[in-house]
């Protein structure tokens, strides 16, 4: 077992597969559990370019549903006083988060992951319904 593993059990990191070499992300992934994923968020380089973060529950988001966050003195618990209110949130209308995820914008790690932009998305049952429903056109032409 992974010492990554140990301190955060729930933490699972990305990772991709590039000439059959496995390689897994030091910023990027998820978690089932929110105290795992803002444990996570404590660890995070203050070199990052930014993290995107959503502010309420609305299903179909545009720009105003979101805070860009830039790293600057205190940073990391502005991020997690806003994932705790929005998992809040989400239980007050009844929904259960069932994924904290921490992604890049970059897909696959750069050379410097610390210095990339990344964007943090909650998942609910409610969410991922909507998701499919959307790619099978329940709501019509995304055209």
């Amino acid at each position: 077992m992974k010492l990554s593993q140990i301190i955060l059990e729930d933490w699972k990191p990305d990772s991709y597969v590039s000439n059959g070499k496995t390689t897994e992300s030091k910023i990027a992934g998820k978690s089932d559990n929110l105290e795992d994923f803002l444990k996570h968020l404590g660890r995070l380089p203050t070199t990052i370019e930014s993290i995107k973060v959503p502010v309420n529950t609305r299903t179909s988001k545009t720009s105003k549903d979101y805070k860009v966050i830039k790293p600057t003195p205190g940073f990391i618990g502005d991020i997690q006083e806003l994932i705790v209110d929005l998992t809040k949130q989400h239980e007050e209308k009844g929904e259960k988060v069932i994924s904290y995820e921490l992604e890049s914008y970059s897909g696959q790690f750069t050379k410097d992951e610390t210095q990339d932009a990344f964007y943090i998305q909650l998942r609910t049952k409610q969410s991922d319904d909507f998701g499919k429903a959307m790619s099978r056109g329940d709501y019509g032409s995304l055209d």
